[in-house]
């Protein structure tokens, strides 16, 4: 990653932290995953086009847990 603390990871650094960590054998979202901290700042893209601000928390093989202030519908953003 970049020297720049505040800087945002590109998608294929993101991309190797996932391959990094072992892969599941049942496919199943669990909440024991192993995660990974991961704090830097990221947005949101909603579907009308809206953009959030958000700051990431962790991120498992499962994707990445993010912190906002804002209206998001539940689901995968």
């Amino acid at each position: 990653m970049s020297a720049d603390p505040w800087s945002r990871p590109t998608l294929d650094e993101l991309r190797k932290i996932l391959e990094s960590i072992g892969k599941s054998n049942d496919g199943t979202h669990q909440r024991a995953a192993e995660r990974l901290d991961l704090s830097v700042p990221a947005e949101i893209q909603t579907d009308r086009g809206n953009t959030v601000s958000a700051m990431t928390r962790e991120i498992s093989r499962f994707g990445i847990g993010l912190m906002h202030k804002g209206f998001l519908q539940s689901g995968e953003v």
